[in-house]
């Protein structure tokens, strides 16, 4: 028998749901509800106790604000209406689309009827939604110039926000031919593309990459080990938000076993001296025979400055310039 008595106690003096009612007394919300009004109790209008800080790109002035900035561009979508944000991710990564989803307390789910696994993460929330399209976030990525959310992101915290396009739209890649031939490549809107170059090469030292355009995207792309270990290692140092399985990658060209020639340009001799050598138009230039292997770098570097040889083909040296 249902304790009508109890029941009103609980809505209207402890000030329990309906919900809670409910499952206290194992009936439904809508039999509480049901008892409440045939006795003239007053029905509370249901609220969203969910409350979330939808300020969160407001300012972007935190490590976690510029990468998740950064994704957003990458992987999400405002939907026309300005008051939808959604994310749509591989089943993979769920555990990375649950760390944003934590931030604004909502829950990472399951998209149905889809060929492969898939997650999404979805929020509803008009001020959100309108501090990204104030930073430059256009809604259904439109094919407008998205340069706007870079040039609002702080100098020291655009490193983040490419790392955040890196996880959502980039790849680090190794030739299937050729096991030496590594790529490090991110997808987006030309002109945004175009900053981001300008910044990477700016902070590296590599060389400007030629910017292809496929489709409606365009795409940046480094090639070789020393220009993908300069911007991996950039990016990554001292990070604390990174898509795991591509900082397993970066981890993993670390760690590939080093040759025997610590120094880039300098080899043994038969005679057990030191050589420094450069390649310059297809031609090899030999410097000079050297003691020891640091003397050899370093004159390898100094050559490297008269020619104007790109930065990152430069021996690190601690105490040499």
């Amino acid at each position: 028998m249902i304790d009508i008595h109890k029941i009103i106690t609980e809505y209207s003096i402890n000030n329990k749901s309906s919900t809670e009612i409910g499952k206290m007394l194992g009936i439904s919300r809508v039999t509480v509800l049901r008892i409440l009004k045939k006795h003239s109790i007053p029905i509370r209008r249901r609220t969203n106790k969910c409350v979330f800080n939808d300020d969160f790109f407001s300012t972007i002035d935190t490590e976690q604000k510029a990468y998740w900035l950064g994704f957003i561009t990458a992987d999400g979508n405002v939907h026309r209406d300005e008051s939808t944000l959604q994310i749509n991710l591989s089943a993979v990564d769920e555990g990375h689309l649950a760390k944003l989803a934590m931030i604004f307390r909502r829950e990472v789910k399951s998209i149905k009827h889809s060929k492969t696994p898939m997650r999404y993460f979805s929020i509803y929330s008009k001020r959100l939604c309108g501090d990204l399209i104030q930073l430059g976030v256009l809604p259904n990525k439109t094919d407008e110039d998205q340069s706007a959310i870079f040039n609002n992101v702080p100098n020291h915290l655009k490193r983040h926000f490419i790392r955040g396009l890196f996880d959502g739209d980039g790849s680090i890649a190794q030739s299937n031919k050729y096991k030496k031939h590594f790529t490090f490549a991110v997808i987006g809107e030309h002109r945004l593309m175009s900053e981001v170059a300008n910044f990477i090469c700016e902070k590296t030292g590599i060389r400007t990459p030629k910017i292809a355009t496929e489709h409606r995207c365009s795409r940046i792309r480094w090639s070789g080990l020393y220009q993908c270990l300069a911007i991996l290692e950039w990016l990554y140092d001292g990070s604390e938000i990174f898509l795991a399985r591509k900082r397993v990658k970066m981890d993993a060209l670390k760690a590939r076993p080093s040759k025997k020639k610590t120094y880039y340009g300098v080899s043994k001799t038969i005679s057990k001296k030191w050589n420094a050598a450069i390649w310059q138009n297809n031609t090899r230039i030999h410097i000079g025979n050297f003691e020891t292997a640091e003397d050899a770098a370093h004159a390898y570097n100094v050559y490297a400055d008269s020619i104007g040889l790109d930065s990152y083909k430069r021996n690190h040296l601690p105490g040499k310039q």
